[in-house]
């Protein structure tokens, strides 16, 4: 946590050295639906929502836009485990989205802007739980059994944005598509037996999210 959050500081301070620009900084949080697919097929998709939160920084030179985040999120989903037990995965990821854009329209009170650009989620933790008792990933035969739906640490994807700025509040509604896989390797699927390989399709995310800022600086 502490090396993201020096990431974001290094990333911005490095972007506003030596130049005329004008800084903005403040926190953000909002609303996101992850839509997480095997690569080829429509079947076996996941699709969760939840909230998220975190901090922006912005800094603009005339009318373009470099905009890095911080952003927390945290998603559940299911699988189905041993004797049909329904195993419950919660992962909490950080994501790492730098946006670079342009204002294309602008008066005293409102500014329209379009970004696009790269977003890293960084995967903090992945806790399974069946029955309520949580399991642990640290035994070698429970981590065998479940490390195709460990998440990877890094997943990269592309982002467009499209933002509003009214007074100090900053509304911007995004769409990321994931270019790299999300599990570990390739996904086991359960049948009569003990979770017996019957396909390995790689699986990748869609998030779309809309947040609300406020601009501190």
């Amino acid at each position: 946590m502490r090396k993201l959050f020096l990431l974001f500081v290094s990333l911005f301070v490095a972007m506003t050295m030596n130049a005329q620009i004008d800084l903005s900084f403040g926190p953000k949080l909002g609303y996101q639906s992850m839509i997480i697919t095997r690569a080829e097929y429509d079947k076996g998709q996941i699709s969760e929502g939840s909230f998220t939160f975190g901090l922006f920084g912005r800094a603009t030179i005339n009318k373009f836009i470099i905009q890095p985040e911080l952003m927390y999120s945290t998603y559940n989903f299911e699988i189905w485990g041993y004797d049909h037990n329904p195993i419950e995965i919660n992962n909490q990821s950080m994501a790492l989205p730098i946006y670079f854009g342009y204002i294309f329209f602008e008066n005293d009170h409102i500014r329209l802007r379009g970004n696009l650009g790269p977003v890293f989620y960084f995967s903090l933790k992945d806790t399974f739980t069946m029955r309520d008792l949580e399991l642990d990933l640290s035994d070698e035969l429970t981590y065998s059994m479940l490390k195709h739906w460990v998440h990877k640490d890094v997943v990269v994807g592309a982002a467009i944005n499209i933002g509003v700025d009214l007074w100090n509040f900053v509304l911007d509604l995004n769409y990321s598509l994931g270019l790299t896989n999300v599990f570990y390797d390739r996904t086991y699927y359960n049948s009569n037996v003990y979770y017996s390989p019957i396909e390995y399709e790689p699986y990748k995310q869609q998030v779309f999210t809309i947040t609300l800022g406020y601009k501190i600086l």
